[in-house]
């Protein structure tokens, strides 16, 4: 009998309760962890995802089409108009950006001229600020849609460039290229410029700054 009780108290010592386990308990199958929280946020819905990227500049856009596919669409569907940003490839930008309406466009090369206007189109603001790829034939062939223009040391524009074909156009900077007034667009309302010659702004009846 001492033998059976030597053994029914070595069984009830085993069965003691254990220590409390430190694994983690397991998540609630409802609760999915497997995407950044930030995608959470701007994947679930359209008004948030708008308060939230209204706070980037395309730069930041740039990294969170990497983060997750769902990103793609809403980065997509804003209209970007970083003017910070340095743009080096118009066509690139203009695929991960297609409803953007402004845009600072770095050199892009004589060669790709034609692709860089094709890509423009649509754009309401632009700097071309510094860019000594832009030609008076490159301002010929920009968009109608323009409403700000920045070509301020542009080195390769002549006396000969004209705006008159932005019928839009209300802010322009060419202030360091002397220009024929007779150049610039009756639709301007700011203008910062340096005259080639006597200057005549008789016919900028929406002129405002001068």
């Amino acid at each position: 009998m001492a033998a059976v009780g030597k053994w029914r108290h070595a069984c009830e010592a085993t069965s003691a309760p254990s220590a409390p386990s430190k694994r983690p308990a397991a998540r609630h199958s409802t609760y999915r962890y497997d995407v950044p929280l930030l995608v959470t946020v701007v994947g679930g819905n359209a008004v948030t995802a708008a308060a939230v990227l209204g706070c980037l500049d395309t730069a930041d856009a740039t990294a969170l089409r990497r983060l997750h596919p769902i990103l793609v669409a809403h980065v997509a569907a804003i209209a970007w108009s970083d003017t910070t940003t340095r743009v080096r490839d118009p066509v690139r930008w203009r695929a991960a950006f297609p409803a953007a309406v402004g845009c600072n466009l770095g050199r892009f090369g004589r060669s790709a001229a034609e692709a860089a206007i094709v890509a423009l189109r649509g754009v309401t603001v632009l700097d071309l600020n510094r860019n000594d790829d832009v030609t008076d034939a490159v301002v010929a062939a920009l968009p109608p849609t323009l409403r700000r223009l920045n070509v301020l040391r542009c080195r390769r524009l002549t006396h000969d460039v004209s705006f008159t074909h932005l019928p839009a156009l209300e802010w322009l900077d060419c202030s360091t290229k002397s220009i024929e007034s007779s150049a610039l667009p009756p639709s301007l309302r700011e203008l910062v410029f340096m005259p080639y010659g006597v200057a005549d702004f008789s016919h900028l009846r929406s002129l405002r700054v001068l």
